[in-house]
């Protein structure tokens, strides 16, 4: 059963201000995306689907949302919204919104190991900002826990000089024609878990700390610092 990420408040207007209007982009197990709209959240029993993404395959079907902004409230849609998608084959699409139909960058398979499918697939996917950098954080069924960042403003300098250097083109880099940046694999956790069942993130309350919570069958819950990969707790068996 895929989850569901939900985001609040949209309309025709990319930056709506609806106070009371509900929206959940729910993404399926045939690879559909959709938009389902609310008056408020006493009457979700209303709640209709006002768009569709997508063709149905169950080869690319959803397994987990996250939807996430530098600012806390959604009363305000910001330029820098990220929608997170991951899908059973274990890589995680990154759509544009609200028209969620572009995918700015699909990150390769989180768990390159050689597991199966099913143990490649990702069962915890979060989005945080740690200071003013977003962060997108997986967990794979087989224990690997990986953090993105986005690329570094330094190292698109440099692989610009490079190019410019070359002689391939005026030395601009790709990204340069979009505001969207991309992300990469910036830390690598080993859970020790073959069965990994559910993730959670948040940010400690100075906004400079992310953390990760992990949990599954045959360990105890544990949180991890998404910075460094550091093990920050472990709860005690009971």
């Amino acid at each position: 059963m895929a989850k569901r990420g939900a985001l609040a408040a949209a309309d025709e207007d990319a930056r709506p201000r609806i106070p009371g209007r509900i929206r959940l982009l729910i993404g399926d197990h045939m690879g559909y995306l959709k938009m389902i709209e609310a008056p408020s959240w006493s009457k979700l029993a209303h709640a209709q689907v006002v768009h569709r993404w997508n063709e149905p395959s169950k080869e690319r079907g959803y397994t987990r949302l996250a939807v996430a902004q530098p600012s806390a409230s959604f009363d305000v849609i910001d330029d820098d919204i990220i929608v997170a998608c991951a899908r059973v084959n274990g890589t995680i699409d990154l759509v544009s919104y609200p028209d969620c139909d572009r995918v700015q960058q699909t990150i390769p398979r989180v768990n390159t190991d050689g597991v199966t499918r099913e143990a490649a697939a990702v069962v915890g996917v979060g989005v945080i900002w740690v200071g003013s950098s977003p962060q997108i954080i997986a967990l794979t069924r087989s224990g690997v826990l990986r953090v993105f960042t986005r690329r570094r403003e330094e190292e698109k300098e440099q692989r610009r000089q490079r190019k410019e250097k070359d002689g391939d083109g005026d030395g601009d880099d790709d990204d340069e024609s979009t505001p969207f940046r991309p992300f990469e694999t910036a830390v690598t956790v080993n859970i020790g878990c073959d069965q990994c069942e559910c993730m959670a993130t948040t940010v400690s309350t100075e906004g400079t700390t992310g953390l990760g919570a992990v949990g599954g069958q045959g360990i105890e819950v544990r949180v991890y610092d998404t910075t460094t990969g550091a093990l920050v707790f472990k709860a005690n068996a009971s």
